[in-house]
C-alpha cells in the first residue's frame, strides 16, 4: 500500500532521515522506535507531506508517486497523519472538530454523517461531549478526539506520532485496543511512532528502530520483544 524508497528528509538544515526505505501492507501496523532525535517525527511528517524538501527518494501510495503532493492531496488519496500532541481545535466544540475532519467529504454529506456516527461508536465518550468545547476535555479525551477526527475521512493508512504521550495507562490501553480493532476489522494500515517500545512491540506486526536518521534494527515485533540490542540502545549502551 505504501512504499518509501531511499528517502532523505531534513529538519531545518539537519538531515534527519537518511536513505530510509519502508513498505506497509494493508491491515499492517508498523512501529517506528528510537531515542529522541532519531528522525522518527521527520519520517512521519514526510509521509504526510509536511517536511519538504527531499534531496532524493520517493513515496509511493497505491502505485502513485506522491512525493511532491501537498498534505491535503495526500489526505484525499487516503493518508491521514496525526502529529505529536493533542491536535484539536480547543475553541471549537467536539462536533465541529469532527466536522472539520470531514473536509474531503464536505460535498458528500450523507457519507460524512455516517463516518461521524462511526467514530462516535468507537469513542462513546465523545458522543456525551459533542457540544462541549475541546479545551475542556481531559488529555485522554482530546487524544481520542484527534484520532476520531483523523478517521472521519476514511483513510486507508493512519500515521500516528506518539499517541500515548502524557496519557494514563488505562486511556493508552483503550486507544491501542481501538487501533488494533481498526486494523483487524477494517483493514486500516497504521504507521506508529511510539516511545514506549514495549507497548509498540505488543501491538505492531513489524518494528524498525531508528538511530540518527537511519535504520539500526528491524524485524517482526514478536521476535524483537526480547532483543537485548533494543534495551541497550534505549539506555545508551
Amino acid at each position: 500500500m505504501l512504499e518509501i524508497k531511499g528517502l532523505n528528509a531534513y529538519y531545518g538544515h539537519i538531515k534527519a532521515v537518511k536513505d530510509f526505505s519502508l513498505r506497509v501492507k494493508k491491515g499492517e501496523i508498523i512501529a517506528i522506535l528510537g531515542p529522541n532525535g532519531a528522525g522518527k517525527t521527520t519520517l512521519i511528517r514526510s509521509i504526510g507531506g509536511f517536511s519538504p524538501p527531499y534531496t532524493e527518494g520517493e513515496i509511493i501510495f497505491n502505485g502513485k508517486n506522491i512525493t511532491r503532493l501537498k498534505p491535503f492531496e495526500r489526505l484525499g488519496l487516503g493518508i491521514a497523519v496525526l502529529l505529536e500532541g493533542k491536535r484539536v481545535f480547543p475553541g471549537l466544540s467536539v462536533a465541529d472538530n469532527l466536522f472539520i475532519g470531514g473536509y474531503t467529504l464536505r460535498r458528500r454529506k450523507k457519507e460524512l454523517k455516517e463516518n461521524i456516527e462511526s467514530v462516535l461508536e468507537l469513542f462513546p465518550v465523545l458522543r456525551e461531549r459533542l457540544n462541549k468545547r475541546a479545551s475542556v476535555l481531559s488529555g485522554g479525551e482530546q487524544q481520542m478526539l484527534a484520532i476520531a477526527r483523523a478517521l472521519i475521512s476514511s483513510p486507508e493508512i493512519l500515521c500516528l506520532d506518539e499517541p500515548s504521550f502524557g496519557l494514563g495507562p488505562k486511556v493508552v490501553e483503550a486507544i491501542f485496543k481501538t487501533l488494533d480493532y481498526l486494523r483487524k476489522e477494517r483493514g486500516l494500515s497504521i504507521v506508529l511512532v511510539e516511545q514506549d517500545a514495549a507497548l509498540a512491540l505488543k501491538f505492531s506486526d513489524y518494528s524498525i528502530l531508528m538511530v540518527s536518521g537511519s535504520k539500526k534494527i528491524e524485524g517482526r515485533s514478536k521476535e524483537l520483544i526480547n532483543d537485548k540490542r533494543l534495551l541497550n540502545i534505549y539506555l545508551g549502551g
